[in-house]
């Protein structure tokens, strides 16, 4: 949903028409009609006075997400990278203890059938762990200590930006 959606079923939820918001906030109804057709952004201010009278949360209309819900999400995050880590280390501190019990003989062994077990394909990771995991699974894809992503919405296109890449040589634009 782009942020003029969201303008637009805000406006609908309070039950104005464009006409009437438009009037509270002092634009012409057909300003708001460009940004609930994502033809023109508004700035900053005027979202944080849109957002005002639709008594709706500014980032919420900009970004899809209110604040309290963005930090819900870290927290549920954190919450969980804490139980894989403390799963991890429960697994370390029953391995160390079962090593411990064995004699010299025995330790070779068991590292001998460790490394046994990482040749089997079914034991395996599909993809090698970062080493700031150690191990543990992360959140999606994303490297270790990513945050799980939230719920956005790209910026309306304003045209297409014909600017090279700065490694790319340059070239003159088609038709010249």
């Amino acid at each position: 949903m782009t942020t003029g959606q969201r303008i637009k079923a805000a406006r609908k939820n309070a039950g104005l028409t464009q006409k009437e918001l438009g009037q509270r906030l002092g634009v012409a109804y057909q300003t708001l009609a460009q940004w609930e057709n994502d033809l023109r952004n508004p700035k900053y201010e005027t979202l944080q006075r849109i957002a005002a009278a639709l008594n709706v949360d500014v980032s919420w209309l900009m970004n899809g997400y209110t604040l309290e819900q963005r930090d819900q999400e870290s927290k549920d995050y954190v919450k969980k990278r804490f139980a894989e880590t403390n799963a991890w280390k429960d697994r370390l501190d029953e391995i160390g203890q079962d090593l411990g019990k064995l004699n010299d003989e025995g330790q070779v062994e068991a590292v001998k059938r460790v490394k046994e077990l990482t040749e089997i394909e079914k034991y395996r990771y599909k993809q090698k762990p970062s080493p700031f995991s150690a191990g543990i699974k992360v959140y999606g894809d994303g490297p270790a200590g990513s945050f799980p992503p939230f719920p956005q919405t790209p910026p309306p296109s304003e045209g297409k930006d014909t600017t090279p890449p700065i490694d790319a040589p340059e070239t003159p634009p088609e038709g010249e």
